[in-house]
């Protein structure tokens, strides 16, 4: 019993001094470089020499006037055991970055206070000063309450929540985020309807009397006090579309889907004048095609 309880206390105290190292060894390179979340994706923190004595420096380290091999910072890159500055004006993504092909023209995200960043291809959030190599394209998101005013070709104003922009060395990405709210104007999906048909669902802008798909309805505020958010719903054993616009209170139901071109039977027609509350993300529809609801509810319960 008592070598049982011996070589327990070895291995407990073997565990303790292991992680010990390891969190010790983490806490140098974070003291050191800043954050291991910016870590190049092809260093390894682990190893920072090459060999037993550390004459030379894992790539993507660097050595510093102290002798020890330190981890190459943003806009640096490894080369002959020291860390180079990125020529010609480029960046580096990430830290402990091992080559000079690694330096690239970048954007930075903004610290912008009702402005939400996400990375195009995954929806991953991107915090302020994240930097994105440029040709990525990042999505530019309004949080709740706010929103942009895009003017269309027609010069019209239209409201939209959120934005998807490409980043490129000399972007500036404005803060554009404004409040909206407003006690006089309904702020409505507009001019755009959604479709769906043998279970795929599609979205429409309609400008110009063109109709384009689009992967969200815009936002806009109704030109008119009197003017309230009406979804129009067409729905037959073929086909079910929603329509959403600004419309005049006082129009009455019938004439509200003779002049969207539904028919009296299978028309119904609901008015709100509460903030995105004719939302084509909300219609019942939707859950036909679960890959389109969960983008929608990642872009839009996530974010906003």
């Amino acid at each position: 019993m008592k070598a049982y309880f011996l070589q327990t206390s070895i291995l407990v105290l073997a565990l303790s001094v292991l992680f010990g190292a390891t969190n010790q060894h983490e806490h140098s390179l974070l003291k050191r470089s800043g954050s291991l979340e910016d870590l190049d994706p092809d260093t390894s923190a682990d190893k920072e020499c090459v060999d037993a004595t550390c004459t030379n420096c894992t790539p993507g380290f660097g050595k510093a006037a102290s002798g020890e091999c330190e981890l190459c910072k943003l806009g640096e890159y490894s080369e002959d055991n020291k860390c180079k500055a990125c020529p010609d004006g480029k960046q580096t993504v990430y830290i402990g970055t091992a080559s000079v092909d690694r330096c690239v023209d970048v954007c930075v995200i903004p610290d912008y206070k009702n402005t939400a960043f996400l990375r195009d291809e995954d929806k991953g959030r991107l915090l302020a000063g994240k930097r994105v190599m440029a040709g990525k394209k990042i999505i530019m998101a309004c949080t709740d309450g706010y929103a942009m005013s895009n003017v269309n070709i027609d010069g019209t104003d239209t409201v939209i929540n959120y934005n998807i922009l490409t980043c490129t060395a000399d972007l500036e990405i404005p803060d554009n985020c404004q409040l909206l709210r407003s006690k006089d104007h309904a702020l409505c999906y507009n001019e755009c309807y959604k479709e769906i048909s043998n279970g795929e669902v599609t979205l429409k802008h309609i400008s110009n009397n063109i109709a384009a798909e689009v992967s969200k309805c815009p936002l806009r505020t109704c030109p008119s006090k009197n003017d309230e958010c009406v979804t129009i719903a067409t729905i037959t054993d073929v086909i079910q579309r929603y329509k959403f616009m600004c419309y005049p209170s006082t129009t009455i139901d019938d004439v509200v889907c003779l002049e969207a071109g539904a028919g009296d039977d299978s028309c119904t027609v609901t008015r709100c004048r509460q903030d995105r509350c004719n939302n084509p993300d909300l219609s019942r529809a939707t859950r036909y095609f679960p890959h389109v609801t969960m983008i929608v509810a990642m872009v839009t319960t996530t974010i906003f």
